[in-house]
């Protein structure tokens, strides 16, 4: 825009809109004023002053059609705050009396007349040429429709007004007053409007125009009217837009019809050509000669040197080459074509008036007569911008999405879907549209595809992106928005409500920021008028509404309350918006707004009319129950705020009581993305926790649910149970006496295993939860990791379109880094297998999948989710480790590379890294070994028979063994452990001190044997004993070793849900009847018993309380729900008062970590937990089970002088092999340290007191609560924190062993591979903050500096360090982490200030 000066702005008609400064003035006319007028003008309204009829004012103007509005400034304008008046113009005409050539009159449909000045004599002209086009695009629009009468002023209301109270003209409320209620007023237009009296507001601070009754200046109104009409107001102006979009898009094929005409009418021989086409298409291209006989091709005229064509006279002629690629434009460069096009472009009367109506044509005629463009150029923009060649269109957007599927990056096409979604002055026009049509189309194929959940993980940067692009301020934003908001519906509506979910409390948050924050930021006070239409939009989509329009009162709740007027007239602009929908210009592959419409034309098969509407009645109901829950829930969350401590917990269980007998529950409290529903049932009120809390109360609440899917799966696995039954009856009948002694009849759980095995491809890397029915695909690898095309087919795309559509996005490069020096080189001769061992370049250099446990058995190292070719970042060429996707797991050649290059850093005087020297030896002895023992094996695998193979890789497994992570049926088989013992100790048969040993894995046969104590139970011979106690626990699972024989009960217990009868929850609860059964029936001696429940050391299981486990066995067994299929327990924390969106992004982030670990081979660990966000203030957070915070653990009784290491000690004190599980617990420290390590560093976690930080039962240490992170923290740059990379305590380093032992120098190794892999995706983390950042209303990016903080983030991943530079940064951050003196003193000023255990 151009700016004349501070305040001044020149006129600048561009995309439908004319905006820039006027001077205006009211001029007075001769004779009365109209009928309509004089009534408008006679009624008692409260009519705001701020312009005087007869002022002279400078306003900021734009123009739209026939409609201009006029601000204050051009950063009212900005802000989208109503405007001062707003007048729709009949007439426009210049001065005749103007000396200077700057004034023109107005004349609006209210009779009034205005005298305005342009800023200079182009100016004027600009906006005479705008508004002759607006008059000609909606002259009878606003003619035609009838104005509004507003409600007569009764008397009562006429005494408010003259004592001075304000008055609200839409729907009669008084401020201060409760007038009566009048009766409804009755149009010109026989409709009724519903006008509200009653109720007392806040009047006169919300001023609007108000059009529809007549009034162009500002009027008083109430807050809700305000929003109504504000909505009101840019409906009607999105409605201009597209319907001005639609008018030159007519402009132009007029224009482009006409062209073409002339030039085939001067050329006889394209004419002919033409006539071979059927229209659609363009002139096939043919040699054609002129007089002289030389061929020409208007695609082969020279240019000057300058660039720019020559004169249509000097074109030289030029010979065509056999190999020279056609243009699909071919005419004649002779004197009469262009002579022809020349008469028609300059014709003043027919194609000045089509130049006229577009800014686009004029500006391309400009430049055909200036000789900047040539007549090919003219034609062939034309082309292009009326999207004549279509199919050549999308033959071209069909390579283009085949490029993204060929590059598998998914934070790439992020990256260009925010430059194309948003207005960019380098990449506009049709091109930015194409690629913005080509991204959303590859997004909705995915979701076809079942990759729902992939493109959820980046759903919050496309909501995100979408609140950016809002509200349209011309056409071609316009048209993006139609493009951007049609496929968001379509995902929304067709793939999954939860995404709906998410959409809808994403913009409804930044909802309740702009209409009750005043001092909110100007985009998000800008666009809440576009957001409230959009949500309004996608409600009545997903509901099915008739005219995709209705109103939106179960999203938006209480923000838009409008009156009976403003929902009749927002109906019709909405239909009228609707029907320019139905011509649309750009559309996608996919539509789900179009399918509605298409519905309410054509009518459906009555089947598919049924199952259509069966699926929209599912997903309103389940949308807005679900809503209503939420809701609900946060309701009780910011009630009990306000209560007294004392009070709250039964005020909760009060409050749970009447939600459940209320009968209408919500689905997933955490709205995971998948194909089934999830109910929740009903919550326990007996089981809900508040926590103490002054400014925050979280309610820790534990729900019962149903997976819907379930049953379904159940009803096809008995049907397919049932054919395998008749199958395998068949094949019993006909069976002959060569199958004796083998088994017909295969148990069903072990033919459906091994089917599983054969049909199921190995999973791909998961970022989320993956949801049953629900296909995932990894976000690094997005939807490269499957097959689509041939080899050389993906070359051609990539070398044709790829590489011109994502040359401005920069893949991760890690390289190969050089060989050691000499001196390391030497050291490690003796140990390294190199000169033996060659490994062979084409395999992957980690271990087989097959030597790996798999996620199932709770092993850390997913990789088998890498067995499939995929071409993510890892597999592209300009970012990769090598050509091994596990190249930083335990035998990589990357992990190599860091081993060495810590033992570089370690003999140049790094003291971290000299401390570890020795155990850095070793663990590069065990590389080469195991890397040896791999290639011997894989030599023996493939000469060996098929029986062989199988047992090959057990050689190596017990080395490379991870300690397992702790899952549900570790948890239950513990606890039946403990049961089982207790139950013999409550018998008589085992002795208190022996259960001690038991639980210290001594052989019960030795404690057995050792004391008196027989077997036998009171009352029972010998022989009877011997037969029932004939089975050992251990005999049947392992983990029960030492318990003994298994009593009947539990015997039968274990044998059922060892078929798959019970699962683990009714299994343990059983066995827990069985063992009260048994205690109750005994004579037990009282003392005994007391003393071994009292004896702490042997109840060291309970240090973290009930597991979950046994928590949801026990809620199981007398919930009214339990015996439903696909029942379940959950728990989530409800939070009011918080603002929870940046903890979700923050979440994302260590989403993408975990991922990215998981993707090079690493060990690490990492728990991501879900968070919700409802709302600006409400929020839900998933439970972390079996976890407890370290300020809890160090306050509870015997957490005594050994600290954290002796509570380990103790944990692991009675398991079934005390040494290996604390070693396991040790290594699970270490792996889960390092990781949270990195990701404090490189996000900057702050506030990382003993209260965020938890520990679970296995180990794992596990941060929460990221309300300061990116640079924030408690106390700002005072803070103790911002010195220290990450926390790394005294008592930390205690449990590895100290700085010289085996596990910190563990720690040291993860802690530089993890940096080298998250170093390889910083381009993803960058375009995901980028993303959220912008226009953010996150306190961690507020008023910061989107490129200085995006090149602190970049630095933070050293780019330009080489990898021995990057291991030697690693290093030099541990060393500041172990001598950072504010980690110490930030705990103990926690300790001093809130009491937090230091």
């Amino acid at each position: 825009m151009n700016v004349i000066s501070s305040s001044y702005y020149s006129a600048t008609r561009k995309d439908g809109v004319c905006s820039g400064t006027l001077w205006r003035q009211k001029e007075p006319v001769s004779g009365s004023s109209s009928e309509l007028g004089a009534s408008l003008n006679s009624l008692s309204i409260s009519v705001s002053s701020s312009a005087s009829p007869e002022a002279r004012s400078c306003d900021y103007c734009i123009l739209v059609g026939c409609r201009l509005e006029c601000y204050e400034s051009q950063l009212v304008w900005s802000r989208r705050d109503p405007p001062n008046v707003v007048f729709y113009v009949v007439g426009a005409s210049a001065s005749i009396k103007d000396t200077y050539e700057i004034s023109f009159r107005l004349v609006s449909n209210q009779g009034t007349h205005l005298l305005c000045q342009a800023t200079s004599k182009e100016c004027r002209n600009v906006w005479l040429a705008a508004f002759q086009a607006g008059l000609e695009l909606s002259l009878g629009d606003f003619i035609s429709e009838p104005t509004l009468l507003p409600p007569e002023p009764q008397a009562q209301i006429k005494r408010f007004v003259r004592s001075n109270r304000s008055y609200c003209v839409s729907c009669g409320a008084v401020e201060g007053g409760k007038p009566p209620v009048a009766s409804p007023v009755k149009t010109n237009s026989s409709s009724i409007a519903s006008i509200n009296l009653v109720g007392t507001k806040s009047i006169g601070s919300n001023v609007a125009p108000m059009t529809q009754y007549g009034y162009e200046g500002k009027v008083d109104l109430c807050e809700d009217c305000a929003t109504a009409q504000g909505l009101l107001q840019h409906v009607e102006f999105y409605k201009l837009l597209l319907q001005a979009a639609q008018h030159e898009q007519r402009v132009l094929e007029k224009a482009r019809e006409l062209c073409w005409k002339t030039v085939l009418a001067s050329e006889p021989q394209m004419k002919s050509d033409l006539s071979e086409n059927d229209g659609s298409e363009e002139p096939i291209e043919e040699d054609t000669k002129d007089n002289s006989g030389s061929t020409e091709s208007w695609s082969q005229v020279d240019r000057d040197t300058d660039g720019t064509p020559s004169p249509p006279d000097s074109w030289q002629s030029v010979e065509d080459s056999p190999n020279m690629k056609q243009s699909w434009i071919h005419l004649p460069p002779n004197s009469a074509s262009t002579v022809a096009l020349l008469e028609v472009v300059r014709d003043p009367l027919e194609f000045g008036r089509l130049a006229t109506a577009s800014p686009f044509l004029e500006s391309l005629c400009k430049n055909l007569e200036d000789g900047v463009i040539g007549a090919p150029d003219f034609l062939e923009q034309l082309d292009e911008k009326t999207k004549k060649r279509k199919e050549s269109h999308e033959s071209v957007a069909a390579l283009k999405k085949q490029a993204f599927r060929v590059s598998g990056d998914l934070g790439c096409a992020m990256k260009l879907l925010l430059e194309s979604a948003l207005s960019s002055p380098s990449r506009r026009g049709s091109a930015q549209d194409d690629i913005l049509i080509c991204i959303l189309d590859f997004l909705l194929e995915l979701c076809e595809e079942g990759e729902t959940s992939t493109v959820g993980f980046y759903w919050p940067q496309i909501c995100q992106i979408h609140l950016r692009m809002l509200p349209a301020a011309n056409i071609a934003e316009a048209r993006r928005i139609e493009l951007y908001e049609d496929f968001l519906i379509t995902v929304s509506c067709r793939y999954s409500v939860h995404l709906a979910l998410d959409l809808v409390w994403s913009h409804t948050a930044d909802l309740e920021e702009s209409l009750g924050n005043p001092s909110c930021s100007t985009s998000c006070r800008r666009r809440r008028h576009a957001v409230l239409r959009f949500v309004c939009e996608l409600e009545s989509v997903l509901f099915d509404f008739e005219g995709c329009w209705g109103g939106g009162s179960v999203s938006l709740r209480n923000m838009l309350s409008p009156t009976g007027h403003q929902v009749q007239l927002l109906q019709e602009r909405m239909q009228q918006i609707q029907e320019m929908r139905m011509r649309p210009t750009f559309e996608l592959c996919r539509s789900g707004r179009m399918d509605l419409l298409l519905r309410t034309q054509n009518e459906l098969i009555p089947e598919e009319a049924v199952l259509e509407k069966l699926r929209v009645a599912k997903n309103a109901d389940y949308f807005s129950c679900h809503l209503n829950f939420t809701r609900r829930l946060s309701d009780i969350a910011e009630k009990l705020r306000h209560k007294d401590v004392s009070e709250r917990a039964s005020i909760l269980e009060q409050e749970l009581e009447s939600l459940n007998s209320s009968g209408t529950m919500g689905g997933d409290p955490l709205n995971r993305v998948r194909d089934d529903y999830i109910r929740v049932m009903r919550i326990p009120s007996t089981e809900g926790h508040v926590f103490r809390s002054k400014e925050r109360t979280p309610v820790l609440l534990l729900m019962e649910v149903v997976d819907e899917g379930a049953s379904k799966e159940e009803e096809k696995l008995d049907e397919k149970q049932r054919a395998y039954q008749q199958e395998d009856i068949s094949e019993a009948n006909t069976c002959t006496e060569e199958s004796e002694g083998g088994d017909v009849l295969e148990p069903f759980h072990e033919r459906q295993r091994a089917e599983t095995d054969e049909t199921d491809e190995s999973p791909s890397a998961s970022h989320l939860h993956t949801p049953k029915g629900t296909r995932k695909t990894s976000v690094l690898e997005a939807s490269g990791s499957r097959p689509r095309t041939p080899r050389k087919d993906v070359e051609d795309i990539v070398n044709s379109v790829a590489v011109q559509a994502l040359k401005d996005i920069v893949l991760p490069d890690i390289k190969a880094s050089s060989n050691m020096e000499a001196d390391v080189t030497a050291t490690l001769n003796e140990i390294s297998l190199e000169d033996e061992v060659e490994i062979n370049a084409d395999n992957e250099t980690g271990l087989a999948d097959s030597d790996i446990k798999g996620e199932e058995s709770g092993d850390l190292v997913k990789s088998t989710r890498k067995k499939t070719a995929t071409r993510g970042l890892l597999d592209s060429k300009q970012g990769s480790f090598d050509d091994s996707h596990n190249s930083l797991a335990p035998t990589g050649d990357v992990r190599r590379d860091v081993l060495n290059a810590i033992m570089l850093r370690g003999m140049q005087g790094n003291s971290i890294a000299a401390g570890t020297a020795i155990s850095i030896q070793r663990s590069l002895q065990e590389l080469e070994r195991k890397r040896a023992t791999e290639l011997l094996l894989r030599n023996e695998k493939e000469g060996s028979s098929d029986e062989d193979k199988s047992s090959l890789p057990q050689l190596i497994a017990k080395d490379d063994a991870q300690p397992a992570q702790t899952c549900e049926e570790d948890e239950v088989m513990e606890s039946i452990r403990l049961l089982l013992i207790q139950t013999r100790v409550a018998q008589g048969k085992l002795s208190a001190i022996d259960a001690a040993k038991v639980l210290q894995h001594v052989s019960l046969n030795r404690v057995a044997s050792g004391n008196n104590i027989g077997d036998e139970e009171p009352g029972n011979d010998g022989s009877e004993e011997e037969e029932v106690t004939t089975i050992d626990a251990g005999d049947i699972d392992p983990r029960l070793v030492g318990c003994g024989p298994v009593p009947p009960a539990v015997l039968k217990a274990l044998t059922l849900w060892k078929g798959g009868m019970v699962n683990n929850a009714e299994l343990l609860e059983l066995v827990k009847k069985d063992a009260a059964f048994i205690r109750h029936s005994v004579l037990l001696d009282s003392e005994n018993v007391d003393k071994l429940n009292e004896d702490s050391a042997f109840w060291g299981r309970f240090a973290f309380g009930e597991r979950w486990a046994e928590k949801k066995s026990r809620i199981l067994s007398s919930s009214p729900e339990g015996t439903l299929p696909g029942w379940d327990l959950l728990g989530v924390i409800v939070k009011s008062n918080d603002d929870l969106r940046q903890e979700a992004f923050v979440m994302q982030l260590i989403e993408l970590c975990q991922e990215a670990f998981d993707l090079a081979g690493l060990e690490l660990w990492v728990s991501p937990y879900r968070i919700l966000a409802t709302g600006r203030t409400t929020g839900v957070i998933e439970m972390v089970r079996n976890a407890m915070s370290f300020d809890a653990l160090k306050k509870r009784p015997g957490y005594g002088k050994g600290g954290l290491r002796e509570h380990f000690r103790r944990m692991t004190e009675f398991t079934a092999d005390p040494s290996e599980a604390f070693r396991s617990a040790q290594m699970n420290f270490v792996r889960s340290l390092a990781a949270y390590s990195l990701m404090s560093y490189f996000f900057l976690f702050k506030d990382r007191h003993n209260g965020n930080l938890l520990l679970d039962t296995a180990g794992h240490v596990i941060h929460i609560d990221f309300g300061f992170v990116f640079g924030i923290a408690p106390g700002g740059s005072f803070s103790l924190e911002m010195s220290t990379p990450f926390k790394l305590t005294e008592e930390m380093l205690d449990v590895m062993g100290g700085l010289r032992s085996s596990l910190f120098s563990e720690f040291v190794t993860l802690f530089c591979c993890g940096f080298l892999a998250l170093q390889a995706y910083r381009d993803t983390f960058l375009t995901i903050v980028e993303i959220t950042c912008e226009d953010s209303t996150f306190k961690c990016f507020e008023g910061k500096d989107t490129n200085e903080f995006l090149d602190k983030l970049r630095d933070r991943f050293c780019p330009n360090k080489t990898k021995e530079e990057t291991v030697a940064f690693a290093l030099d951050l541990i060393k500041q982490a172990t001598t950072s003196y504010g980690t110490r003193q930030y705990d103990l000023y926690q300790y001093m200030s809130q009491g937090i255990a230091a």
